[in-house]
């Protein structure tokens, strides 16, 4: 991933207006997060965000907010759009799945 890359995707996630410094765009910045949802937190091993996920879920712990942090050490950023070609990245994404599953359908078995 280039700096050119990174840049690319700041102006399309922050379009004209936004600003990273804002905690709606940039929840790791949020003073209080205490009235977030539930969150289930996938990183990679290989993600130069890896460590902002984790802070973040950490974050969210301590705010009281019920966080499932999974990091796949093998995986890229990118890798779970490859799931049929990357066993792991196919776990990563079922595992995402079942945590999706188990909250909008509790006590159904998958």
């Amino acid at each position: 991933m280039t700096e050119a890359h990174m840049n690319l995707y700041k102006r399309s996630y922050l379009g004209d207006n936004g600003s990273a410094t804002d905690p709606r765009i940039s929840p790791l910045l949020a003073d209080d997060l205490s009235d977030v949802a539930p969150a289930y937190i996938s990183t990679a091993g290989f993600d130069v965000q890896r460590d902002e996920g984790e802070t973040y879920a950490r974050k969210l712990e301590q705010a009281g907010v019920p966080v499932t942090l999974m990091r796949t050490p093998s995986l890229a950023h990118s890798a779970i759009n490859v799931p049929n070609a990357c066993p792991p990245a196919q776990d990563a994404l079922l595992a995402a799945a079942e945590a999706i599953r188990s909250v909008l359908a509790p006590g159904v078995d998958a």
